[in-house]
C-alpha cells in the first residue's frame, strides 16, 4: 500500500513538472504571436508610411526636373520633411553626389539617425529609396530587437504618346521656349494680324467630330496617339471656334489659371494641341522623315500626322474681323502613357522640344 502511494504522488509530480512545461512554452507562442501581430503590425504601418513619403518626394523631384534651374534634391528633401521623415529630430543631409550612370547619386546617412536615405537623378528617371532601422518590443521575447524597413519610389520621364482631350488643332512642331507667343491658327489674307496668312482652304483645325469643330472644342474626351493620321477640317470658321475658346478662358477661375508662368494641364484654358511635321515650300524632302507633310498639300481636306502634342496656355481670342487664336506655350509635364523609348527616337520628325513631358511611377526594380 505504501508503495502505491509513492507511485501516485510520484505521477502527479511528473505532470506538475509537465504542466509547468507546456505553460512556459505556450508563453513562448504566445509571445511570438503577440510580436507578430503588433510589432509586424508597427513595421508594417512604418513601411506604408515611408512608401507615401517616397512617392510624394520622388513625384515632387521630378517635376522640379522639369523647371529652368531645378533643384531636384532640394524639393525631394523638402517634401520628404513635410511628410515627417525623417522624424527623429536628425535634418537630412545629402553629400555632393557620386556620378552613376546618365546622373547622379546622393546619400543621406547622418550619424545619430535611424534613417538611411538615398537619391538617384538621371536623364530618365528619379529614383528615392529609405531604410529606416525600428526598435521593436514584444519581439524582444524572440531575441529580435530592431528591424530595418525599406521602401523605395521610382519616377521615370517620357514624352506623351497618347493624348486624352486634346483640342482639334494641329501645329507645326517647332522649337518653342516657354511663355512663347503662338499663333495657334491661320488667318485670312490681308489680316492686320502677323499670323501667317492662308487665302483657301485649311486653317489648321482637325475633324474630330464630322465637320462639327464647335462640339470638338467642347467635347474633352477625343484620343489621339503619335503614328496617327486625323483628317483636316477645312474654314476658317470663326463662329464655330470663338465661342467655345472664350468659354473656356472665362470658365478658368483658379488662380494658378490665370498666368501662363502658373498654368497647367488642369486649367481650362490650357489646350493640348496635336503637332504635325510640316515641310516649308521649297525645302528639300529628303531632309524631312517620311511622317512629314508638304506645306503645299494642306489644303481642304487632308490627312494630317501626328507627330506630338504641345501645350498652350490661350491668351486673347480675337473677335470681330480678328480671326486670331494666341496661346502661350507651355513646358508641362503629363501623367499620362509612358512608351518605353523615347517617341522622338523612333518616329520621323517628332520633335522632343516641343511635346509634353511625362511623369510616372513605375516600378522600381524596373531598368
Amino acid at each position: 500500500m505504501d508503495n502505491l502511494s509513492k507511485r501516485l504522488k510520484t505521477n502527479v509530480r511528473n505532470e506538475k513538472g509537465g504542466t509547468l512545461i507546456l505553460v512556459a512554452l505556450s508563453l513562448v507562442v504566445l509571445l511570438g504571436f503577440a510580436a507578430l501581430v503588433i510589432d509586424g503590425g508597427l513595421l508594417y504601418a512604418e513601411r506604408n508610411k515611408l512608401q507615401k513619403t517616397m512617392d510624394a518626394a520622388v513625384l515632387a523631384g521630378a517635376y522640379e526636373f522639369f523647371e529652368e534651374g531645378g533643384d531636384v534634391v532640394g524639393e525631394f528633401t523638402y517634401v520628404s520633411e513635410q511628410n515627417g521623415l525623417p522624424d527623429d529630430g536628425v535634418a537630412l543631409n545629402f553629400d555632393e553626389g557620386t556620378s552613376v550612370e546618365d546622373g547622379m547619386k546622393y546619400i543621406s546617412d547622418v550619424e545619430g539617425s535611424d534613417y538611411n536615405v538615398a537619391l538617384t537623378v538621371t536623364d530618365s528617371y528619379v529614383l528615392g529609396e529609405v531604410v529606416r532601422n525600428k526598435g521593436l518590443s514584444f519581439a524582444n521575447v524572440l531575441d529580435f530587437s530592431d528591424a530595418d524597413v525599406f521602401a523605395s519610389s521610382k519616377a521615370e520621364f517620357g514624352l506623351l504618346s497618347t493624348g486624352i482631350g486634346v483640342s482639334p488643332m494641329f501645329i507645326d512642331s517647332t522649337d518653342f521656349e516657354k511663355g512663347d507667343q503662338v499663333c495657334l491658327k491661320r488667318v485670312t489674307a490681308g489680316s492686320d494680324s502677323d499670323c501667317e496668312e492662308q487665302d483657301q482652304g485649311n486653317f489648321g483645325f482637325l475633324d474630330f467630330e464630322d465637320g462639327n469643330l464647335r462640339g470638338s472644342f467642347d467635347e474633352t474626351d477625343y484620343e489621339v496617339s503619335i503614328g496617327d493620321y486625323v483628317q483636316s477640317e477645312p474654314g476658317n470658321s470663326p463662329g464655330q471656334w470663338r465661342d467655345p475658346l472664350e468659354d473656356k478662358i472665362e470658365a478658368d477661375t483658379e488662380e494658378h489659371c490665370e498666368s501662363y508662368e502658373t498654368a497647367d494641364l488642369s486649367c481650362e484654358r490650357v489646350l493640348l494641341v496635336p503637332t504635325t511635321c510640316i515641310i516649308p515650300e521649297g525645302e528639300d524632302e529628303e531632309l524631312y522623315g517620311e511622317n512629314c507633310i508638304k506645306e503645299e498639300d494642306i489644303q481642304g481636306k487632308t490627312d494630317i500626322p501626328i507627330t506630338g502634342f504641345a501645350a498652350f496656355w490661350l491668351e486673347s481670342v480675337g473677335s470681330g474681323s480678328d480671326h486670331t487664336i494666341i496661346g502661350r506655350f507651355l513646358e508641362v509635364y503629363s501623367s499620362g502613357e509612358v512608351i518605353d523609348e523615347i517617341i522622338c527616337e523612333g518616329i520621323e520628325g517628332c520633335n522632343s522640344e516641343t511635346s509634353v513631358n511625362v511623369v510616372k511611377l513605375v516600378d522600381p526594380a524596373s531598368d
